[in-house]
């Protein structure tokens, strides 16, 4: 045996840089899948946990906009149903929307969320105390709560101190603390990691309904079920309840499974993985086609040596030992590194997972299972490529395995047809191009190597670039011809000629003004069901309406609903179809039911948000809403900033929220920051790849044409000579190469971004896209690095034993 590995250390020493470049793509490979890998079950038990230790809710009702009712008849109606004994804890809250002001230049949208602490402390979604005290019962009723922590953070607030409230309310928080709601923070415009723009405030139910003039009213029920409890009956039972106490009031249900910060953790978890996997697998297939290459060319190397084995009679399973060392040794030495890549990465991974989901507990971070598959694919994938090969070798008869180079390179059919077709240029010119066709195994085999590293490339950024598009789109939709445009939302919805309305339309700050309505909804066709924002608006006022792609713009006269592209493939219908329009109906002023309503799809617009509906304001009879209005969308006078806008509306104790689109826009688009961050992340690591795996094709190959290169020298011909002929020969590997790979790295893209990308956006359309950068990196990877590969060799060229060179081939 250490005669066989002495004979295979040689071989390594011999081909010390392609041997390194594989290890390298093998290590990579394997840290990848180890280290990100780990990080998925270290996420998904973290995530278990924090849900169940803070009693996330099982069930959740939350009355539509403008519905209340008495906290205590909601809570009779649950502990009246027949199985309520399924109940673990109910507990109603008060949930509205405001402004918070917490210092100079720090006014953003805030969450009200009045919870019951008649038991000393909420039984359902629980609150995680950062820093701080917590609340107790004694504070019902005060002027004291608790601030998100991951918006405190972010503005690296003090524990405690004092904010303040639309309509200049001010307000105590007692400590910094999150729910199961808040792991992610969210926008009200679907924006997560929203924290910049959104502070959560969890007050007791009491100082909650103080504080928004709703003494004894709640809107939202939440609760924990056992173990063992029907869903789905208990909610009925529930339902039936409701109904006959509240005939004109509407809800809507959400389950945990459904709750979006839940869907978001886990599909994040999930997304995160299909990423980390397709990218070690193009690493390890890169890694596998790189010993795949250098196992035949070794194997070419010792073809003389193999055949004179079989003819003294050794059995093929014993010269196959050989090549297959090399190929074992390469395996482990890479898989080895790659183990030390793979705790390298899951620190830093777990690092920055920590610092973006602030989940109560963490546990281990290393998962050895993950680690013992990596090893298994770093060594299994290389070895199994080598082995094809090294088979194919020993098949051979002896007698064809002895003869001599010049005896095997007999040409093939296509080369000998080429020679009745004349070729540009001279000789040297004319060499190049043939030999692409004297070995087609050795051209095929350059040529997909080149592909596989653009194929990676473009796959892998080309997921970053579409991403950007995306949010590119989203932002040129959103801002259109007035990017200061600011959206102003009041607590209730007021007559557009009303004090409440003038106080904004009016003010001299202002110098466009568009009051409009927004109500929650759903689209539904058949069996599909999509949630909506439902925009009513003058769609032909000057300041910003919806950019129409197809079909007509609703109006008075054409009444019916613009709707995303997205939407309408998704639902399975065009411009002009009818669709039926889940919508609160207003009953008084503050009930409102929900309805279903039949209405016609008169246009598309180009928002890639699917969730978008817009309605001309003139169909406000649709919702009972004639005449009222709960948004305005206004412009700043020449020189007034959204800060001096936000200042003085904030003295309105009608005004909810003031939110610049442009800081909207960069929440919503959040949705794909983790996505991005990693994207780049990884960047480097792809374009690493593509240069190996360019670089070592091209290498071997050159390495392979050493008594070519020698018998050119023999004949006098200088260096510069033999290196432009390589580069020529390289350069039409590496377009052609290039071209192959950019087709299949198009077909991975679309692959994914129509397969994996929506389980983390699913309510957005991602236009394939890859940024011209991308096509200069391609070039350059693929094209430009591999013929000018040969430049490389310059130095052994100079070194080579002519003689010696040409007695070793033969």
């Amino acid at each position: 045996m250490i005669h066989w590995l002495r004979w295979s250390w040689r071989d390594l020493r011999e081909r010390a840089v392609q041997v390194a470049v594989i290890a390298l793509i093998i290590a990579l490979g394997t840290g990848i899948y180890a280290g990100l890998g780990s990080t998925t079950p270290w996420r998904m038990k973290a995530a278990d946990q924090g849900f169940e230790q803070l009693g996330m809710y099982d069930l959740q009702m939350k009355l539509t906009p403008g519905s209340y009712v008495e906290a205590q008849a909601l809570l009779n109606i649950v502990h009246s149903i027949e199985d309520s004994w399924w109940i673990k804890a109910a507990e109603v809250r008060l949930l509205a929307t405001t402004t918070i002001s917490a210092g100079e230049n720090i006014l953003v949208r805030g969450h009200i969320i009045g919870m019951d602490m008649s038991g000393g402390s909420p039984q359902v979604n629980q609150i995680a105390i950062a820093q701080g005290r917590p609340l107790t019962e004694a504070d019902d009723g005060q002027p004291v709560a608790i601030l998100e922590s991951q918006f405190a953070q972010h503005y690296h607030l003090p524990p405690q101190g004092e904010i303040r409230l639309s309509g200049d309310i001010p307000l105590q928080y007692v400590g910094q603390g999150t729910t199961p709601e808040y792991f992610i923070v969210m926008s009200d415009d679907g924006g997560i990691w929203a924290q910049a723009s959104v502070a959560g405030l969890f007050l007791p139910l009491k100082t909650a309904q103080q504080i928004t003039n709703h003494p004894n009213l709640v809107n939202n029920l939440v609760l924990r079920l056992q173990d063992d409890a029907n869903e789905d009956l208990v909610r009925r039972e529930i339902e039936v309840a409701f109904r006959a106490a509240f005939p004109n009031k509407g809800y809507v249900w959400t389950s945990r499974q459904w709750d979006y910060t839940y869907s978001t953790v886990y599909r994040s978890i999930d997304m995160n993985q299909q990423i980390y996997d397709m990218i070690a697998m193009l690493f390890l297939l890169g890694a596998a086609f790189g010993a795949f290459n250098l196992s035949g060319r070794i194997i070419q190397a010792q073809r003389r040596e193999i055949g004179i084995g079989m003819a003294l009679g050794m059995p093929p399973r014993l010269l196959m030992i050989r090549p297959l060392l090399v190929a074992a040794q390469i395996a482990l030495s890479g898989t080895a590194l790659g183990i030390l890549l793979g705790l390298l990465l899951a620190q830093l991974a777990g690092t920055w997972i920590e610092g973006i989901l602030p989940l109560p507990t963490y546990g281990t971070l290393i998962y050895p299972h993950v680690f013992v598959r990596a090893v298994i694919l770093g060594l299994i994938l290389p070895f199994v490529a080598a082995l094809l090969p090294v088979w194919r070798a020993v098949r051979v008869s002896p007698i064809d395995a002895i003869k001599t180079g010049h005896l095997i390179e007999k040409g093939n059919r296509l080369s000998r047809w080429l020679n009745h077709f004349p070729l540009p240029g001279h000789s040297f010119v004319q060499i190049p191009l043939r030999n692409l066709f004297r070995s087609p195994r050795r051209t095929f085999a350059t040529m997909l190597g080149i592909a596989t590293a653009v194929t990676t490339l473009v796959g892998i950024v080309g997921i970053l670039d579409s991403v950007l598009f995306t949010i590119d789109k989203i932002r040129a939709e959103s801002l259109q011809d007035h990017p200061n445009r600011i959206v102003v939302s009041l607590d209730l919805p007021y007559a557009i000629d009303s004090p409440e309305v003038a106080f904004i339309t009016q003010s001299p700050l202002v110098s466009l003004a568009e009051p409009w309505l927004r109500v929650p909804g759903k689209m539904r066709q058949d069996d599909k069901e999509i949630l909506a924002a439902i925009e009513l608006l003058h769609l032909d006022n000057p300041l910003w309406s919806p950019t129409l792609i197809a079909g007509q713009i609703p109006s008075s006269e054409n009444p019916g609903i613009l709707i995303a592209q997205k939407a309408a493939d998704d639902l399975g219908v065009e411009v002009g179809d009818t669709i039926t329009l889940e919508h609160p109906r207003r009953q008084g002023l503050l009930d409102a039911e929900l309805v279903w309503s039949e209405v016609k799809i008169t246009g598309i617009h180009a928002d890639p948000w699917r969730n978008y509906v817009y309605m001309d304001l003139s169909q406000a009879d649709l919702l009972n809403l004639t005449g009222l209005v709960n948004r305005i969308q206004i412009d700043p006078a020449p020189g007034v900033s959204y800060i001096e806008i936000k200042q003085a509306l904030f003295q309105s104790p009608h005004v909810a929220t003031v939110i610049s689109i442009a800081s909207a826009v960069d929440a919503a688009a959040s949705i794909f920051d983790e996505a991005v961050k990693f994207l780049y992340s990884v960047e480097i690591g792809v374009l690493l790849l593509s240069f190996l795996i360019a670089f070592n094709s091209t290498n071997i190959s050159m390495n392979e044409r050493s008594r070519e290169i020698a018998t050119m020298f023999a004949f006098g011909l200088p260096i510069r000579t033999v290196i432009r002929m390589s580069m020529l020969e390289n350069l039409v590997y590496g377009i052609i190469g290039s071209l192959l790979g950019s087709l299949l790295g198009l077909g991975v893209l679309y692959w994914f971004l129509s397969t994996q990308m929506t389980g983390i956006a699913a309510d957005a359309h991602f236009s394939l896209a890859v940024a011209p950068f991308t096509w200069g990196l391609v070039v350059l990877t693929g094209v430009i690095v591999v013929m000018l590969t040969p430049l490389l060799t310059i130095q052994k060229m100079k070194r080579m034993d002519i003689p010696s060179t040409l007695r070793v081939m033969e």
